[in-house]
C-alpha cells in the first residue's frame, strides 16, 4: 500500500507546473528508474532486518510494468533494454526461466522502435525479430529442451524460421538476393548445427525462390523459357536414364541420410 501510495503521488506531481524537468527529460527514463529501485528492493535483505521478503520482490516485479504503462508512448528503447535486463537477472536469480519472456517482449519492443526511428520501413525487419523469438523460445525454454519435447522443439522451430525465409520469399522478390541469402543462412545453420527445421525451409525457401525467378526472367526475356525447358528435360532425361542402373545405390543413399537426419535435432 505504501508503493501504491507513492506511485499515485508521484503521477499527482507529474502535472505540478514544478515538474516541468521531470515531464521533458526524465519521464521517458521513468521505467528505468523503477527498475533501478526494483532491482535494490530484490537483493536487500529483507528477512534479516524481520521483514517478510515475499511482498517487496512482488513489488520488485510489478514496479517496471507498471511504469511502462503509463509512459509506453514516451518510453525510450534504451530504457526498454534496461527493463528488459532487470527482468533477465530476475530469471537468473529466481531459476524462474518464464520471467525471461517478459525481457523477450521488451527487446522485440526495442528493436521495432530502432528500426522506426531509422525509416527501416521493410516488413522483413519487423517479422526476423519475431521469428527470432520464437526461435529463442524453441532454443532456451527448460521444458522444451528435454528429450520428450522433441516434437514441439522441431515444430516452432519450423515456425519461426519459415516465418522469417517465407515472408523474404513472398515480399522480397523484386530483390531476389534477400531471399537467397535468408535461405544460405538457414541452410548452413542447420548443417552446422545439425537442426532438420532450419536446413529444411531454408532448402524450400531456396528452390521456392530459384523457380520463381526462373519463371520472372522466362516472360521477361522469351528465349530463357527454350533454354530453360531444354535444360529442364535434359536433366530429367538424365534421371529417367540412370534410375534402373542406380535404383539400389539411390535407395540406400536416400535410406542413410534418412536416417542421419533422424539423428539430428
Amino acid at each position: 500500500m505504501g508503493l501504491l501510495e507513492v506511485g499515485i503521488f508521484s503521477i499527482y506531481l507529474q502535472n505540478l507546473p514544478i515538474a516541468t524537468l521531470w515531464r521533458s527529460a526524465l519521464f521517458p527514463w521513468q521505467s528505468a528508474i523503477a527498475a533501478i529501485g526494483s532491482y535494490f528492493l530484490f537483493i536487500l535483505p529483507w528477512q534479516k532486518w524481520g521483514w517478510n521478503r515475499t511482498p517487496w520482490r512482488n513489488a520488485a516485479y510489478a514496479l517496471p510494468l507498471i511504469s511502462l504503462w503509463l509512459t509506453w508512448f514516451a518510453v525510450y528503447p534504451i530504457t526498454l533494454i534496461i527493463v528488459a535486463g532487470f527482468y533477465l537477472f530476475v530469471a537468473k536469480a529466481t531459476s524462474t526461466f518464464r520471467f525471461s519472456y517478459v525481457s523477450l517482449v521488451l527487446v522485440d519492443w526495442a528493436l521495432w522502435r530502432w528500426c522506426l526511428q531509422f525509416n527501416l520501413n521493410n516488413s522483413l525487419y519487423y517479422v526476423t525479430i519475431l521469428g527470432l523469438s520464437i526461435l529463442y523460445i524453441a532454443q532456451f525454454d527448460p521444458y522444451l529442451r528435454l528429450p520428450a519435447a522433441k516434437p514441439q522443439r522441431h515444430i516452432l522451430r519450423i515456425i519461426g524460421t519459415s516465418l522469417i525465409c517465407g515472408w523474404a520469399v513472398v515480399f522480397n522478390q523484386d530483390t531476389a538476393l534477400v531471399p537467397v541469402i535468408i535461405s544460405f543462412i538457414a541452410i548452413f545453420t542447420g548443417l552446422g548445427l545439425q537442426v532438420r527445421a532450419f536446413l529444411y525451409v531454408g532448402t524450400i525457401a531456396f528452390l521456392l525462390t530459384v523457380f520463381y525467378q526462373s519463371v520472372v526472367l522466362s516472360w521477361e526475356y522469351s528465349y530463357l523459357k527454350w533454354v530453360i525447358g531444354l535444360f529442364t528435360g535434359i536433366v530429367i532425361i538424365y534421371i529417367a536414364a540412370n534410375f534402373e542402373t542406380q535404383r539400389d545405390r539411390l535407395t540406400l543413399l536416400i535410406r542413410s541420410i534418412g536416417d542421419e537426419l533422424a539423428t539430428w535435432q
